[in-house]
């Protein structure tokens, strides 16, 4: 028999508190507390009649009183998705006669938009207690709970994709229980190790993987993080070495910092760490970039004025030398200061040339042959305990580099190899080709990508510590006593100035092997030009010599008019202008020179070409041939003298401008 369904007593005093008690197993009371609810509840009969609904539901319902709803079924109501959903789960509670509880539907309310509802159905049993009667249903609205999940689901996905395509390794520590509640997967790609269970790894393995240096560095870290954290100060990073799956060790910058509890007492760390294995070999390499830089304009500042004051001491001596040619021991001691001022203008040779002062002649050639020759120099020079080996790559390409300074930069890699060399060992000198990506060649500042002559020059010496490579090239930079820290200073700028590349690979007790690359070029190389002859031609024109240094002018105003010449002098650029102004047609010919206070060279020389555009002009500099100079006498400067200038050489150069 179905239950009875009818409900009395609706109307029962609610303020009679006396009576709550008794009221309780009334009907209608119950149906006045169910009335307050804020989910909607509802009560169908067998047939999914509906039989009780409280106001929740029927705004659930999207109708206004009960009227429109009691005795109806839901597709009476509605024969929408969500209507037709409810009625076949509240006939399937029936059919099965158990609870179906907590499941989430998606309803229309009419002026309100979509809401989530959860909803649990349980059967109700007729008077028999076994077979049910009618299906009590239960709504409760969970839009905005379901709106929060889903906007936590989102955040934890956007957060495990972070965590998960990190190049960092983030990490949580449980301080309780000592183990690792997450590690993230990158973990696998900085440091090679799989982490299928983050508990088991123990702060132990982690320490075992720190390099030994490092581990007491790590632990006064953490003390150092929690005081800080403590007295609300920035927290500290900590560097230190992590060793990897293949046994090597890389560096990693940690950032962290404790969880506290109520009390303030820490519960966790959490933290990431970040590989900068590469960036601080970089920052390094560019901080060595930098000083290498910085020294190369002191040495070519220097070199400069030395090289002035060699120019004085060279013309003095050879005007010295004209006048001793009858006196044989006065001679030879003036052919001794020639000689000390050549050595002298070789080692700012040196020194110019790690400033990258500029290249004397570049041209394409083949570096094998440049190799072969210098082999049978140095054959002299190399002592008989060392064998020196060639291995040279064939069908060499072609790099355009100035010959005389290659040689410079051979010799010197040699001699620098020789000296590693305590007793016998041997030298390989030889070439090859490389060919140099854009990934690689951004890991190495001053690098460019492209194709590569090599040339490489590797020794079984005692090799080099990492402090002592660091310091490599730098000028009067030298492991040994005797030795004046120029040579790889000047290989070093000769190559830079050739846009090359040059490093070394050496390990203490491994040899070295130092290699230089050098652009290829296209181009085909020149036939050598036939030597000059050497003459001392006079003349009886007049020159205008400007110089700032007043010991050149006056040695080379000697040296000229011993020539024959008449010579005017000015201390700077505006002097020589002025003076070229005063007697334009009077002047045959000007020797300028380049760097000089008030005016330099470039703007007198652009000066004196508005007075006088046919005017020869000889360039003379302190420095090697560069872009300036270069610039100079593309804008039709004759000849470049560098200083020190000997007699024959500034003749023959007067010369020739005057002639031709």
């Amino acid at each position: 028999m179905p239950v009875s369904l009818k409900v009395d007593g609706l109307n029962a005093d609610r303020n009679n508190k006396g009576a709550l008690a008794g009221d309780m197993a009334n009907p209608g009371f119950q149906f006045s507390l169910i009335s307050r609810l804020t989910d909607g509840v509802y009560l169908k009969d067998a047939s999914l009649r509906y039989r009780l609904v409280n106001p929740a539901m029927l705004r659930i319902l999207g109708v206004a009183s009960e009227e429109d709803v009691l005795g109806k079924t839901d597709r009476d109501l509605s024969d929408t998705p969500a209507a037709l959903l409810r009625e076949k789960l509240d006939r399937e509670t029936l059919t099965l006669n158990r609870p179906l509880l907590n499941q989430e539907e998606k309803i229309s309310i009419p002026g309100e938009g979509e809401h989530w509802y959860l909803i649990s159905r349980v059967p109700v049993p007729d008077n028999t207690g076994t077979t049910p009667a009618a299906v009590l249903g239960i709504c409760r609205d969970i839009t905005d709970r379901r709106a929060m999940e889903e906007k936590l689901a989102r955040n934890e996905e956007r957060l495990r994709y972070i965590l998960e395509f990190s190049r960092d390794i983030a990490y949580l520590y449980d301080l309780s229980s000592h183990c690792y509640e997450y590690i993230s997967p990158s973990v696998t790609t900085l440091l090679g190790h799989t982490v299928d269970n983050p508990m088991s790894i123990s702060q132990a393995d982690v320490e075992a993987m720190v390099h030994p240096d490092d581990l007491d560095h790590v632990r006064a870290h953490r003390k150092r993080l929690l005081e800080a954290q403590r007295k609300g100060e920035p927290l500290p990073l900590c560097e230190y070495r992590l060793r990897n799956s293949r046994g090597e060790y890389r560096l990693f910058s940690e950032a962290s910092a404790f969880i506290l509890d109520s009390a303030g007492k820490p519960k966790a760390l959490v933290g990431n760490l970040r590989d900068i294995t590469e960036a601080r070999r970089i920052s390094e390499a560019l901080r060595v970039a930098s000083r290498m830089e910085t020294a190369a304009t002191l040495a070519g500042g220097v070199a400069h004025d030395f090289n002035n004051l060699l120019a004085s001491i060279m013309t003095n001596a050879e005007l010295l030398e004209i006048k001793t040619r009858n006196d044989p021991e006065a001679a030879g001691i003036v052919q001794e200061i020639i000689r000390c001022a050549e050595d002298g203008s070789a080692l700012t040779d040196q020194l110019l040339a790690f400033a990258r002062g500029g290249r004397y002649n570049p041209q394409p050639v083949q570096l094998n042959d440049i190799v072969r020759k210098s082999r049978d120099t140095l054959a002299g020079t190399v002592p008989p305990n060392i064998r020196l080996e060639l291995s040279l790559r064939e069908s060499l390409p072609l790099t355009r580099i100035d010959p005389s300074q290659m040689r410079q930069v051979i010799f010197n890699l040699v001699q620098n190899a020789v000296e590693a060399i305590t007793e016998s060992g041997q030298i390989n000198l030889g070439t090859d080709t490389v060919t140099v990506p854009p990934e690689t060649a951004a890991e190495y500042p001053g690098l460019r990508p492209g194709k590569y002559v090599a040339l490489f020059v590797e020794d079984t010496g005692h090799g080099m510590t990492a402090e002592v490579q660091e310091r490599l090239f730098e000028p009067f930079f030298t492991t040994r006593f005797s030795g004046r820290g120029l040579g790889l200073a000047a290989v070093y700028g000769i190559v830079k100035n050739h846009d090359g590349y040059i490093y070394a690979d050496s390990a203490p007790g491994a040899g070295t092997r130092m290699t230089v690359l050098l652009p290829e070029c296209d181009a085909q190389p020149q036939p050598a030009a036939p030597p000059a002859q050497m003459r001392l031609p006079m003349g009886s024109e007049t020159i205008l010599v400007v110089d700032d240094e007043e010991p050149i002018l006056t040695a080379t105003r000697m040296l000229l008019e011993r020539l024959g010449y008449r010579v005017l002098c000015a201390k700077n650029g505006r002097e020589g202008v002025e003076l070229l102004e005063k007697a334009p047609g009077t002047v045959h010919l000007v020797i300028l020179d380049m760097a000089m206070p008030v005016m330099a060279g470039p703007e007198a020389f652009a000066r004196m070409r508005q007075i006088r555009p046919d005017l020869p002009v000889i360039i003379a500099s302190g420095f090697d041939l560069n872009e300036t100079i270069q610039q100079v006498l593309d804008s039709g400067a004759k000849a470049f003298l560098k200083k020190p200038v000997r007699m024959q050489q500034l003749a023959a150069a007067i010369r020739e401008a005057l002639d031709n």
